[in-house]
């Protein structure tokens, strides 16, 4: 499986289960690092160290949740 792939059912997994909690790819973004990444995200923190080491690139994970707005969107 790609890394892409992966990333794509990482989203899907956190829509499923944080629906009520995403309404914008940002907290997606967010919630992303700190379930899948592991990194110790807050509310106002980032630590840069585990950002610079483990993040995800937050093109990638907004990529994924577009796409699957759009499969959403077709499916309709």
């Amino acid at each position: 499986m790609s890394n892409y792939n992966k990333v794509l059912e990482n989203v899907e997994w956190l829509l499923e289960k944080y629906n009520n909690v995403i309404d914008n790819e940002k907290k997606l973004i967010l919630l992303y690092w700190k379930y899948i990444d592991k990194i110790n995200v807050t509310k106002d923190t980032i630590p840069t160290q585990e950002f610079l080491s483990r993040a995800t690139n937050p093109q990638v994970i907004g990529d994924a949740y577009y796409l699957i707005k759009i499969r959403e969107g077709m499916s309709e």
